[in-house]
């Protein structure tokens, strides 16, 4: 089978290599594809800013090509491109089916839907985030009830989606588990309690909150640090905040990391923290990190918000605090840091235990039988 990919996030890449790593978004897209890229032809199609020409490249066994894009930011991606619908159009002739990497806040959606009923191909959306105002909620709508198969990342996602179209599979964002379990937490040199976050510097993220939390927790327990792994547009705004707080000697902005190097750090640390704030665009999504979290083994702190406030429960390695509410997130740290070390024993074995499901490789095969079902089906109906 051929699948044409279309979406505005992925890792540049050169002879057969990831030059630069990126976050959740392309991770999902890489993890997923390439774990049946042996089976199947699978095409890429994203855009590289401010570029006259077309390139393309190999990643393992899939086909990535870089539309050109005269757009001088990433920003502008979001908008209709005519180059990388040109692209797309070219590649799509011999394609069986299109799935769009979906966000209802850029045009990649409209684009695929475009190509996909010009050539009479399935179109599938991967839907990464949900609306998160009126005019982009109308817009999302109208794409999920035209689609031919949306693939939700979270239950509470499914129950959304199934308003404006039936035909929804549900394929997580997970981690490779097998790989995480070989960073073991080594033994401390330092009597230091460390708290980890990890992920990119957007008000999205609320790493303010963290900070602040961090500042009141600081109150109670001198020996302490904050980790923050990740880069981003908040960045020197959050640095400082740190100052001032007076608390910049104790936070740490450690960068962005490769992965294997950020799974040995977060092993280091005794908590992590997924500080979330509430919000239309959070009510439905499944973070990729919070699967990370817990593959590493250590009690997560997270927001009250529906997805993760679930996955505490089930889990049962997480600790729920009020979502932008430093204090309380600041008084969950800090019943980590009370836990006895019998009950941290316990949690480590919830969480691999409990996040075993969220392997890529089983989320991989239902996301390939799911696009299989969709082509097979409309093949016996043309």
């Amino acid at each position: 089978m051929n699948i044409l990919v279309l979406t505005r996030y992925f890792f540049p890449c050169e002879k057969q290599k990831i030059i630069k790593e990126g976050y959740g978004a392309e991770w999902r897209i890489y993890e997923l594809y390439k774990r049946f890229s042996n089976k199947h032809k699978i095409k890429i199609i994203t855009q590289k800013t401010l570029s006259l020409k077309t390139t393309k490249c190999r990643l393992g066994k899939l086909q990535i090509f870089y539309a050109a894009c005269l757009a001088p930011f990433h920003f502008l991606t979001r908008f209709f491109l005519p180059l990388r619908f040109f692209t797309t159009l070219m590649e799509s002739r011999n394609s069986d089916l299109i799935v769009a990497e979906f966000h209802p806040f850029h045009s990649i959606g409209l684009e695929a839907f475009f190509v996909s009923r010009i050539f009479g191909k399935p179109l599938a959306l991967d839907v990464h985030d949900v609306a998160s105002n009126p005019i982009y909620e109308v817009y999302e709508k109208i794409m999920y009830s035209v689609a031919d198969l949306v693939i939700a990342t979270s239950p509470e996602m499914k129950t959304y989606v199934e308003k404006y179209n039936k035909n929804v599979v549900l394929v997580e964002n997970g981690a490779d588990i097998k790989y995480i379990a070989k960073f073991k937490c080594p033994k401390k040199t330092k009597n230091i309690f460390l708290i980890g976050f990890s992920g990119s510097l957007t008000p999205q993220n609320g790493v303010n909150y963290v900070i602040h939390a961090f500042y009141y927790f600081l109150k109670k327990v001198k020996k302490s640090k904050l980790l923050i792994f990740g880069d981003g547009r908040e960045k020197k705004n959050l640095e400082n905040l740190s100052r001032q707080l007076r608390i910049h000697d104790k936070v740490v902005f450690a960068g962005f990391l490769k992965r294997k190097e950020l799974y040995k750090q977060l092993s280091f640390c005794d908590v992590l923290v997924a500080p979330f704030p509430s919000g239309t665009e959070f009510r439905t999504n499944l973070p990729l990190k919070i699967i990370e979290y817990l593959a590493i083994g250590k009690p997560c702190i997270v927001t009250d918000i529906p997805v993760l406030r679930r996955i505490a429960e089930e889990s049962a390695a997480c600790f729920v605090a009020r979502a932008m509410d430093p204090v309380s997130i600041s008084k969950k740290i800090y019943h980590a840091f009370t836990i006895k070390q019998k009950d941290r024993i316990k949690i480590e074995k919830n969480a691999k235990k409990y996040v075993k499901k969220y392997d890529w490789g089983i989320l991989a095969k239902r996301f390939e039988d799911s696009l299989v079902n969709l082509y097979e089906n409309k093949k016996q109906i043309s």
